[in-house]
């Protein structure tokens, strides 16, 4: 008696285990019906989508991300060439739009220099490549603290994802602000 329930345990008959078979696909072992092919076929459809769509917004927040880097790198560059020489806004101007890579950032990007003090003077650098007759004259000295705000319209690439924000141009502004104490010429 005991030797037949330890052969049964362990010894499986080949008999035993169609029918196991059968019942796990339904009364019938093999390939699955024309229908059935149909079914994974649009199953492995919508997964692919799902995953493009999913690629498409990495891609999409990693650009992002290099634009972001690209504009905080040319805004430190400005306030570094900025605290020291406060005045010479034609060169401020220039090392920033300098630092700005066109094969990363594209689209409109304005750049304001801001001086923060007695009295508050703000410049809006003109587009590269082009000459401003004036440049603002206030008197600025040390211990002021000089900002530097660049904005630029990103451009997504992601589909559909400008329906999903509300933004019909598909255009997202990306901002960085950047700040220094002015080092020189000393307050008279």
């Amino acid at each position: 008696m005991r030797d037949e329930i330890v052969e049964s345990l362990f010894v499986k008959k080949p008999s035993m285990r169609r029918p196991l078979i059968r019942e796990a696909f339904g009364g019938r072992a093999g390939r699955p019906q024309k229908r059935e092919q149909g079914q994974s076929l649009v199953e492995l459809t919508i997964a692919l989508f799902i995953l493009v769509l999913l690629l498409a917004g990495i891609v999409t927040i990693g650009r992002a991300l290099l634009v972001r880097s690209e504009l905080k790198n040319a805004a430190e560059e400005g306030i570094v060439y900025g605290t020291s020489f406060p005045k010479d806004y034609a060169h401020i101007c220039a090392r920033i739009t300098n630092n700005l890579d066109p094969r990363i950032v594209s689209g409109t990007t304005s750049v304001v220099i801001s001086v923060i003090g007695t009295p508050p003077a703000s410049f809006t650098c003109p587009a590269p490549n082009t000459f401003a007759a004036t440049f603002p004259t206030a008197a600025v000295c040390s211990g002021e603290t000089m900002q530097i705000s660049i904005t630029n319209d990103f451009k997504i690439t992601m589909p559909l994802i400008g329906a999903v924000i509300g933004r019909t141009n598909n255009l997202i502004p990306i901002s960085v602000i950047n700040s220094g104490i002015i080092l020189r010429p000393p307050c008279s």
